[in-house]
């Protein structure tokens, strides 16, 4: 099994703020990977979102993100 990734997070927040984020972005992954049968690896997946974005824009941020990676795009 591999590694847990690091999350790295900038900005401006208390580290409880950071451990919400991180919670929904591990959810947006989730859901993303939900029906992937073939195998991925992501390096490097970065997103940037205005502040103040809710947890359902951030899932969708990722799932997006995500499936261009699996469709050979940049991120």
């Amino acid at each position: 099994m591999a590694d847990t990734p690091a999350i790295k997070i900038t900005g401006q927040g208390s580290q409880r703020q950071a451990a919400q984020l991180g919670q929904t972005i591990a959810e947006g992954v989730v859901s993303a990977l939900a029906n992937v049968e073939q195998p991925l690896h992501i390096e490097t997946l970065r997103l940037q979102l205005p502040a103040g974005v809710g947890n359902a824009d951030i899932e969708r941020a990722m799932c997006d993100a995500i499936r261009r990676r699996l469709r050979g795009g940049r991120n």
